[in-house]
């Protein structure tokens, strides 16, 4: 980054600033590039890239994982005048970003093979089958295998912004704002994506709905129109209430834009840089192939352009809408503010709320749930397919299910809506803060915060390996009751405190010699941390159509706890058949425990020169021995498993048989030169 200010005069200064940032992230899996497939007796039919995804419940999957690598290369260039003008602080800025993204990975690169539901009873499958048995005997349910060329993403961003912060009078102060953000929505830059156009007729075959290619036949290079009316305005003031500098109130409120720049904005990729091929069964209960005889039919490596409008035909498709609106956030805040001598105490309500952020999709050809409720078992049965020979695959067969028959398109497994912008959350908290600032040797600080999350379907960008972070956002019936979605958010934290002390002993102060640096430099510290539990989510219904079970009516909130029964698991029943379960998203009223960790230390410097310290260091982590059950598993168990009579069947459910760590203690010895 470099960077150039220049001073005008004392009350005009420009500042310049143009930088760039540019990374390489390498994926690497156990068993890349060794031909495991090979070794374990696959045929060559299975390429060799690297260890077959296999997932055999309940045990945990092998094989596949990301493979590959991604790149990113961004420019920012950004210019700010500030002008003071007698009581007004003028600010004006313009930024432009040039983003780059690259990304060529695989998860399936040798192919992914499920083995499920073959061993269940097809008429009551709750609490029947064995998917181990299933392994045993070879029979794959399901399967694909993905193929990659790579793609390349650009986007350009330009925003401007004028701030006046105002001085009414020396006990008052507004501060005035205005951003204008436009952000290109992102391109693949060499045209390699695709959607699907509904109200297309397939031209060969007369079918409703194409697959459409970016910048091909009048189709746009995004398939998300452009949104020139991001305004942000910005206010905030400052009210000094007693004229004396020591009680103020503060308050503001303004609109944000999140940055669209990441993959939930990015294309369908298929046909292009990633081409899957799947292979499955039209027939309920019958298996797709053998594992050992590997894939029944060649795989399709990345066609492009050529593969034509009807490419997608007999498999899934993803409809990315036209919706250009960027998701925003409205933020406001009150806040008292007390100093009294060396104290300080703040007390603040804060406010969040954000709407048409990127959530998870569903599927256009979805049936209704009323009418597969009324045909139940029926829906499996066999009747003629009026676009037999059309379709390449299990839909262009014979037969296909009645449910197939009565899809909006049943020549398409599914038509999912891709990343809608259907994200809604609203968040209120009151927040706390005392601070005694460091004097005598003594640092205080305690931090409370209290309030409530509520969403829906709001996806959180950042999605790695975050295991205590229960992030629930598929739509259990998306085209008929996206409501249903809405409950506490998974990830709230109700309450949280933290206590921070820091104490410098005041042994051998005015001592010299040997005796003052054995004496001096002796620190005690402690950070204590007490918060409640996350909102449990319940799910394992077993009905042909639910994830989610039925409520009783009755609570599943416990009085009194425990390891063995953290909540009333008689509380949920299967659904009937065909139905939706009835419980929320996260349940209201139950959370997994709470945390209560105190740390405790103990330094001794002692510098044996100016520049030369030895450190001791004795340290204690949850020194008083608390019992936190749960830590960072999943606790407790909210895996629901339906019997025969509808109820729980699962010895585990509602128990929790792991804990945070118990006391560790450890001691060092440090050199700092």
């Amino acid at each position: 980054m470099i960077s150039d200010t220049h001073t005008f005069s004392p009350t005009l200064i420009n500042n310049l600033r143009v930088g760039f940032s540019r990374q390489l992230f390498t994926f690497i899996t156990v068993g890349a590039e060794q031909g495991i497939a090979q070794q374990i007796g696959l045929p060559s039919s299975v390429p060799p890239d690297q260890v077959p995804d296999l997932n055999v419940r309940p045990y945990p999957r092998i094989g596949g994982g990301a493979l590959g690598k991604r790149s990113s290369l961004n420019w920012d260039i950004q210019n700010l005048v500030t002008k003071i003008s007698g009581n007004h602080t003028l600010k004006f800025g313009v930024n432009a970003r040039d983003l780059y993204g690259g990304n060529r990975q695989g998860g399936a690169l040798s192919g992914f093979f499920q083995f499920q539901r073959l061993t269940e009873d097809p008429q009551s499958p709750a609490g029947t089958g064995a998917d181990f048995a299933q392994f045993l005997t070879g029979d794959v349910s399901t399967a694909g295998i993905d193929r990659i060329l790579g793609n390349s993403w650009h986007g350009f961003n330009w925003s401007a912004f004028v701030q006046d912060d105002w001085k009414v009078s020396s006990r008052f102060t507004l501060n005035l704002g205005l951003r204008w953000d436009f952000q290109q929505k992102p391109v693949e830059r060499y045209d390699g994506q695709i959607n699907f156009d509904p109200n297309c007729t397939e031209p060969s075959t007369g079918l409703q709905g194409c697959t459409v290619f970016a910048g091909v036949d009048g189709q746009p290079r995004s398939f998300i129109d452009e949104d020139h009316n991001d305004f942000g305005p910005r206010f905030g003031f400052a009210y000094d209430l007693t004229g004396k500098g020591t009680t103020v109130l503060r308050g503001g409120y303004g609109i944000y834009y999140a940055s669209i720049f990441f993959r939930r904005w990015t294309g369908d990729i298929n046909l292009f840089s990633r081409s899957r091929t799947s292979y499955t069964t039209s027939t309920p209960g019958e298996a797709a192939f053998r594992f050992s005889d590997g894939f029944p039919f060649p795989f399709t490596e990345s066609p492009g352009a050529s593969a034509g409008p009807g490419a997608r035909l007999g498999q899934s498709v993803n409809l990315r809408e036209t919706d250009p609106t960027t998701p925003l956030t409205q933020q406001w805040n009150m806040s008292i503010q007390h100093e009294v001598g060396d104290w300080f105490f703040d007390a603040t309500y804060a406010g969040n709320k954000g709407n048409h952020f990127s959530s998870n999709g569903y599927d256009l050809n979805q049936v209704d749930p009323a009418l597969r409720a009324q045909l139940g078992q029926s829906l499996n049965d066999r009747v003629p397919n009026p676009n037999a020979g059309l379709v390449p695959g299990g839909l262009g067969g014979a037969t296909i299910t009645r449910e197939q028959s009565l899809r909006a398109f049943p020549h398409f497994s599914a038509v999912n809506v891709f990343n809608p912008r259907l994200g809604n959350y609203i968040s209120h908290q009151l927040q706390f803060n005392i601070k005694r600032r460091l004097k005598d040797g003594l640092l205080v600080h305690f931090a409370f915060t209290g309030g409530k999350k509520m969403s829906d379907s709001t996806q959180v960008p950042v999605d790695f390996g975050a295991v205590e972070q229960t992030n629930v956002n598929s739509f259990q019936n998306g085209l008929f009751d996206r409501q249903a979605q809405k409950s506490i958010d998974p990830t709230d934290v109700s309450q949280r405190g933290v206590l921070s002390l820091l104490y410098e002993l005041p042994f051998g102060r005015g001592k010299t010699g040997a005796t003052g640096k054995l004496l001096r430099g002796w620190q005690i510290n402690s950070i204590g941390v007490m918060q409640t539990g996350l909102p449990l989510v319940i799910s394992g219904a077993s009905n042909f159509q639910a994830n989610r079970p039925n409520s009783t009516g009755q609570s599943a909130k416990l009085s009194n706890p425990t390891a063995e029964r953290w909540f009333d698991t008689g509380a949920f029943v299967n659904p009937p058949d065909f139905t939706f379960g009835t419980i929320g998203r996260a349940l209201p009223d139950v959370r997994a425990p709470g945390t209560v960790n105190f740390d405790l230390s103990l330094f001794k410097d002692t510098f044996v020169t100016e520049s030369v310290n030895v450190q001791f260091r004795a340290e204690a982590f949850n020194f008083l021995n608390h019992v936190n059950l749960g830590g960072r598993s999943n606790a407790p168990n909210t895996a629901f498993r339906a019997g025969a009579d509808g109820f729980n069947s699962s010895a585990t459910f509602g128990t929790i048989t792991t804990a945070r760590d118990a006391r560790v203690i450890q001691f060092a010895l440090k050199v700092i030169f």
